[in-house]
């Protein structure tokens, strides 16, 4: 039986993206980006035994926004980027 450490903590996402011609770049840059906001949304989250979304939010929204550069949209701001065709951009408004 393989052990396991009580205090880890592990989360694996996986995806599949097509990017637009042009935008590939801006996504990947954007992936990291989000990579690293979440690395440190986990550390902030245990260090200080947040419990609720609301604290993790109230925490974390605006250092995530500042600090990995992150739009606050759900489309990332790829949708933006000049070579993303107008009628495939999301309107979220």
């Amino acid at each position: 039986m393989a052990s396991v450490d009580a205090g880890a903590l592990t989360l694996t996402v996986g995806m599949t993206v097509s990017p637009k011609p042009g935008a590939s770049q801006a996504l990947q840059d954007l992936a990291r980006r989000y990579r690293d906001a979440l690395n440190y949304a986990i550390k902030v989250i245990i260090e200080n035994k947040t419990l609720s979304i609301g604290k993790a939010h109230e925490l974390l929204y605006n250092v995530l926004k500042e600090l990995f550069d992150l739009p606050s949209r759900t489309d990332g701001g790829i949708s933006d980027h000049p070579d993303y065709p107008p009628e495939d951009r999301c309107n979220l408004e």
